[in-house]
């Protein structure tokens, strides 16, 4: 059996390791180029042509949900046309970083912090990304801190020099999606969604 080749449309290094797990859990698949736009902002101006590649060359497109107000609001603003059958466009609630907190055992010994300090409901969390930085204040590890925490002589940055780096790390080698989707509706929809899908190419 061929593979489907599915291109991926993200905000960040991390949102792109967060997906391509996703699309690799779906048999038949396999992830080709993947664009980093570096910004939901920047993301927002690239989703139209992405949603026209689409047509030619199946995409799978992961934006944070931020302080907008639900999830179908965004995609109708930034896709007012309709979405096309070969792009599956999720939308993480409020940040990717939620769907890495909803992993709580595994985040948990990871960042080396007690399993009670970690928000069993991370969709309901208004600033996750916030969330990951005082847990890494709290941490044991001393790796945790200095890469995640922003240095305080820096009062400008808002996480710390290695803050992707760490996370995309978990993700490879420790998050387990299964238990993740117990604790996230929104991944849980993420994960149904790529399932279910059936690009046609």
């Amino acid at each position: 059996m061929s593979l489907i080749t599915v291109n991926l449309l993200v905000e960040s290094p991390l949102d792109e390791s967060v997906l391509r797990r996703l699309v690799q859990m779906k048999p038949g698949m396999e992830v080709g180029i993947s664009r980093r736009a570096g910004g939901k902002t920047t993301l927002e101006k690239f989703v139209g042509s992405v949603n026209q590649a689409a047509a030619l060359t199946p995409y799978a497109c992961l934006v944070d949900l931020d302080s907008e107000a639900c999830a179908p609001g965004l995609i109708k603003r930034l896709l007012p046309q309709g979405c096309h059958s070969n792009l599956c466009f999720r939308v993480a609630v409020r940040e990717v970083e939620a769907w890495l907190l909803a992993d709580r055992a595994n985040l948990a010994v990871f960042m080396g912090v007690a399993l009670n300090k970690i928000d069993p409901y991370p969709d309901a969390n208004p600033d996750p990304k916030a969330l990951i930085i005082r847990l890494a204040r709290l941490s044991k590890i001393k790796r945790i801190r200095q890469d995640i925490v922003p240095p305080p002589e820096n009062k400008t940055a808002k996480v710390g020099k290695a803050y992707n780096d760490v996370l995309i790390e978990f993700v490879i080698k420790k998050w387990d999606i299964a238990a993740a989707v117990q604790n996230s509706p929104s991944l849980e929809r993420a994960v149904r969604a790529l399932q279910a899908w059936q690009p046609q190419v």
